[in-house]
């Protein structure tokens, strides 16, 4: 069984904006903070550390180059793409995935990569604050910084801070 994703397609906002050939998501890297004792070592989590994701998107769009060329703007963006599951050369099975991503513009390039003949291509890095993963209809994770959210599975992980710092 081999399970693949394709057919990726990016708004930005609410409007479509075209189709991306590569997509890097947020890696999740959990902030530690280590405790020492009279024996030794070890360490617990303290939060999450800065996100970012990288998207490559296939052409020029001078409304989008606004949106992502402003340093202080915030950038709200989905991703659908599609889930594909094989068996031997048989498709057994497809799921719609999204990831939904909010943050700011942290490098982009002025008109992209250009080839005679070819379309722009042109990578952006983002700073990401939230992201959401969707396979189907299902939450796989949700964190939210500046709100203090993070859900894994549906399950809510820090609700107790939030009551803690009375938040709720």
């Amino acid at each position: 069984m081999t399970t693949i994703l394709t057919n990726s397609t990016i708004y930005i906002g609410e409007n479509l904006f075209g189709w991306s050939p590569k997509v890097t998501a947020p890696e999740i890297e959990i902030d530690k903070e280590e405790i020492k004792t009279g024996y030794g070592k070890y360490e617990l989590p303290k939060g999450i550390n800065a996100m970012s994701a990288t998207v490559e998107l296939t052409g020029f769009n001078k409304n989008v180059f606004k949106k992502i060329s402003n340093p202080f703007g915030e950038i709200n963006m989905t991703i659908y793409g599609s889930l594909d599951t094989y068996t031997n050369e048989s498709l057994s099975s497809n799921e719609q995935v999204k990831l939904v991503l909010r943050g700011s513009s942290k490098k982009f390039g002025l008109l992209g990569e250009l080839e005679q003949q070819e379309n722009i291509k042109q990578p952006i890095e983002f700073s990401v604050s939230a992201a959401s993963l969707y396979i189907g209809k299902t939450e796989i994770y949700a964190i939210d910084i500046p709100n203090l959210i993070y859900r894994k599975d549906g399950v809510d992980l820090i609700a107790h801070i939030r009551k803690n710092l009375a938040l709720n």
